[in-house]
């Protein structure tokens, strides 16, 4: 019996040097050598002259490159395996398929900067299409989620995955997943049952134990990448205020300042408070009228100039009240110190921040006062990109979910590895 002839599509980034390009080679030139119709899709390369050499076709897009702008190339390829009649879509595994994102947000600044983070790691490593979705109440979200539907997301890409953070987002999350498919990623502990999500990154000091969907972060994420340039002579003071964990006293916080700059009068030191600071510390810090010293108001800077100073800066101080600042400044790779609050509890917050200090990553200022010394991060902390690798492992490389992205998009039937004809 006759084998019918097949015609047979691969998709691969370059054909440069490399075993999966090899792989694509031999595959290709065994179904050319069967009679079967070869046609590789790829960014072309040093192996393209071969490639055809053994009776294969090749057509040539830039897939290579990790951008958004290669969606363009979704309706060419459609035309192409509809033209060309292709029987199989073979997507080799180096294949940068395009990753939907749906950020949904409760509009905190802090909540949005932990997905921010998570999102600029992974598209650091696959292109990504971002669509930020303000969540629905959390009745309509639960009624939604019962009826199986979403509708803000009715003109949007089906999603790959379905960010949320802060208990508010959760249940539009499930509502989206359900209604549109994709895996949800939560951030911080979810008020609703663990194992309904896909992935929840939760810091280690909520004290949940290790499952199958669970990433213990050492803090919160953010949006921060580590860097080695810091200036050795430039301090940043970042102030918070009273919280449910933290009291505050206006002396406490002025004499550890005072202190820090006198001692360190060659120092450049800038200070900032936050929304949570007293108006009364500002004349008693602009009393001190210390000349190594700029103060600047938290309603004088801009969403980008933390980022920015903690970037420059050698040495970091912050206030204990203020946790998300403390893991800000472990992630720029600053020398990082820490000032005393009075603490209204004892609870999981300062037990985490004790742990902090237990393992090195930040100073007490009682040790500072007493030897002079901040001591240097243990190592790198890059907490967005460790997560992007678990999401990227788990919940991307090898799923049904990313195996289907071309299948969504160009309505062929795709297969995530080598296939015999």
């Amino acid at each position: 019996m006759n084998e019918r002839r097949l015609t047979v599509a691969q998709v691969l980034p370059e054909l440069e040097s490399g075993g999966v390009e090899r792989g694509t080679l031999e595959v290709a030139g065994e179904r050319a050598r069967r009679g079967h119709r070869s046609i590789v899709i790829s960014g072309g390369g040093q192996l393209v002259e071969q490639l055809i050499a053994d009776g294969s076709q090749h057509v040539q897009w830039p897939l290579h490159r990790k951008s958004s702008l290669t969606l363009r190339y979704v309706r060419p390829m459609r035309r192409v395996l509809r033209d060309r009649r292709v029987d199989v879509l073979d997507v080799r595994s180096r294949v940068p398929a395009w990753v939907a994102i749906w950020c949904i947000t409760d509009g905190k600044a802090g909540h949005l900067n932990q997905m921010r983070g998570l999102i600029r790691a992974l598209a650091e490593q696959t292109p990504v299409d971002v669509h930020t979705i303000r969540a629905p109440s959390r009745v309509r979200s639960l009624l939604d989620w019962a009826r199986g539907r979403f509708p803000a997301g009715k003109d949007l890409p089906r999603p790959t995955l379905i960010l949320g953070a802060g208990h508010a987002t959760h249940p539009a999350v499930l509502a989206a997943r359900r209604a549109f498919g994709g895996r949800s990623v939560v951030l911080m502990k979810p008020g609703l049952p663990i194992h309904w999500f896909d992935m929840c990154l939760i810091p280690e000091h909520d004290g949940v134990k290790p499952r199958s969907n669970v990433v213990l972060t050492r803090g919160v994420l953010n949006n921060l990448k580590p860097t080695s340039k810091h200036t050795n002579d430039e301090g940043l003071i970042l102030i918070g205020g009273p919280s449910s964990h933290y009291g505050w006293s206006d002396a406490r916080a002025v004499e550890q300042v005072q202190e820090i700059v006198r001692r360190h009068p060659h120092h450049r030191w800038t200070l900032t408070t936050s929304r949570r600071t007293p108006t009364s510390l500002l004349p008693r810090l602009r009393a001190l009228q210390a000349e190594n010293l700029t103060i600047v108001p938290f309603e004088q800077t801009t969403p980008s100039w933390v980022p920015e100073h903690l970037a420059a800066a050698g040495a970091v101080w912050v206030t204990e009240d203020s946790v998300s600042m403390v893991y800000e400044a472990m992630t720029s790779g600053a020398m990082v110190g820490l000032l005393s609050v009075p603490q209204r509890r004892s609870g999981r917050v300062a037990q985490g921040l004790q742990r902090l200090v237990d393992d090195g990553w930040v100073t007490p200022f009682r040790q500072w006062r007493s030897n002079g010394v901040l001591s240097r991060p243990p190592h790198e902390l890059d907490e967005a990109a460790r997560c992007t690798e678990q999401v990227r492992s788990r919940l991307l490389e090898g799923s049904p979910q990313r195996r289907s992205q071309l299948e969504r998009r160009t309505g062929h039937a795709a297969t995530s590895g080598p296939r015999q004809v």
